[in-house]
């Protein structure tokens, strides 16, 4: 997989890290409110869907910087 393919699947992980980022950090009314259930499910639902991301992505071979931020949101 190289190119395009790659870079969609760069942009995917940091968009999760970005999704799980937020969901960590905001409050449990407004995840009820925006989600419609409780912070476990929906931060469970993230970190799996990154986790998934950044092994599409290829963090272990790549050198790509969206796939770095990614990881780095990850270990925040």
């Amino acid at each position: 997989m190289t190119g395009p393919q790659l870079a969609f699947k760069a942009e995917e992980a940091l968009m999760f890290a970005i999704y799980h980022f937020a969901t960590c950090s905001s409050s449990e009314d407004d995840r009820v409110r925006l989600f419609g259930q409780p912070k476990h499910i929906i931060q469970d639902y993230y970190h799996a869907a990154l986790k998934q991301a950044l092994v599409n992505a290829k963090l272990l071979k790549t050198t790509d910087m969206m796939v770095m931020q990614a990881f780095i949101l990850f270990l925040l």
